[in-house]
């Protein structure tokens, strides 16, 4: 039901920090809780980030990798009224990872630890989008059928 109202809210008003806002009052009637990233980014390479709650993403270009946080804020159904977003430039050739808490999310280890040892992972790998999410889960979730909690990964290549 989230992922449905996100994409017709996202129809609506494709700005993330408004789409974000309005899935929060949707998630907060559920009397429930969820994380989300929402980011668009245009033909110029212009990006904005929103996040509520959800790990940052990894964006890796010639300069690179860093993670993009997105105006982190509270989960969806906290009640905030006003989103943040970031604005950042997705140069062409430029790769982004987005993946659920359970990549970087370890009991015996600190997350900032978790989330620099993907940001280096991540820059090392090879130019393609495959090349990255193989690198990632190789180095991050060696054994992933047997890994404590899901691991899902989304990578977009910005052509040009």
């Amino acid at each position: 039901m989230v992922r449905a109202a996100l994409h017709a809210y996202a129809l609506e008003d494709p700005e993330p920090g408004a789409v974000l806002e309005r899935l929060d009052r949707f998630v907060a009637a559920m009397d429930a809780t969820a994380t989300a990233m929402f980011v668009t980014v245009d033909a110029d390479g212009e990006m904005v980030v929103a996040s509520a709650g959800h790990p940052p993403a990894v964006l890796v270009d010639a300069g690179g990798a860093r993670l993009i946080t997105g105006a982190l804020g509270p989960p969806l159904g906290a009640g905030v009224e006003h989103r943040g977003v970031e604005h950042h430039r997705m140069p062409a050739g430029a790769r982004m990872l987005l993946y659920t808490d359970g990549l970087v999310e370890r009991r015996d280890e600190r997350l900032d630890l978790s989330l620099e040892a993907l940001r280096v992972v991540a820059a090392s790998a090879a130019p393609t989008l495959d090349a990255m999410c193989d690198r990632v889960l190789d180095a991050l979730a060696p054994d992933v059928e047997a890994w404590p909690d899901d691991v899902a990964l989304l990578a977009v290549l910005r052509e040009g």
